[in-house]
């Protein structure tokens, strides 16, 4: 499929915001969960299986998610 990794700027957390972004209806994987060591700033979002109007309203959602951190 198709997807993006992102790399968050320090101090926010990936594995930190998994929970919030879940409850704003907002699914990825935690990079730490690719890694054996790391990846907490870092996940993976997939894009392959929504319409660009979902993906621009889930944006907008894990945008305000980061925003509140």
């Amino acid at each position: 499929g198709f997807f993006l990794w992102l790399e968050l700027p320090e101090p926010l957390s990936a594995d930190a915001l998994f929970k919030p972004a879940a409850d704003a209806g907002i699914q990825y994987v935690k990079g730490s969960d690719c890694f054996l060591e790391g990846g907490e700033r870092t996940l993976r979002l997939a894009y392959s299986g929504v319409s660009p109007a979902e993906i621009s309203e889930g944006m907008e959602r894990l945008g305000q998610v980061f925003a509140t951190a």
